[in-house]
């Protein structure tokens, strides 16, 4: 019996569960790939601090722009940055890298309303959890999804024509 091209079902097998393995791996990375790259406005973020002497964390691990600080009261009067800090830093509570907010003086902080007396509004950008800071890092990231594409398709060839499949049809 001639078995020159015939279909082996256990490389069929090897090629399915192959792809599946390889799509669910690829799917389970791909959302994450956005919050790597792309950054987030926060604009008019509302945090009320109770704590003067403790840094305070804010959303987001990479700041990116120069945060605008104002009163959370009607008047929307903004504080002057000599009165606070805004940094990256390692979170007490946490324990990664976040961005964090300090009182430098209480005397600002007195002239706020709110029920906490201390509650502003903050507007920045910021890079999410997972942020890759250099620009180098956030153009490879893309090349992920596509090098695992062609993974799947040289897995997918590969077996196929290493058993001489096509030239069961006259290839």
């Amino acid at each position: 019996m001639n078995r020159k091209g015939e279909i082996n079902v256990r490389i069929l097998l090897t090629i399915f569960i192959g792809i599946i393995v390889a799509l669910i791996l690829l799917q389970g990375i791909s959302p994450y790939l956005g919050q790597a790259r792309n950054s987030v406005a926060a604009i008019n973020y509302t945090y009320a601090f109770v704590n003067d002497s403790a840094y305070h964390d804010m959303a987001g691990q990479e700041l990116l722009s120069t945060p605008i600080v104002t009163n959370a009261s009607a008047d929307a009067k903004v504080i002057d940055p000599g009165n606070y800090t805004i940094d990256e830093g390692v979170s007490a509570t946490t324990g990664v890298k976040t961005i964090q907010f300090n009182w430098s003086t209480l005397s600002e902080r007195s002239g706020l309303s709110g029920a906490s007396m201390g509650d502003i509004n903050i507007s920045y950008t910021y890079g999410a959890d997972g942020y890759i800071d250099n620009s180098a890092g956030r153009s490879m990231v893309l090349l992920i999804p596509i090098f695992a594409a062609l993974a799947v398709l040289v897995f997918t060839l590969y077996p196929t024509l290493r058993s001489d499949i096509l030239n069961k049809f006259g290839k």
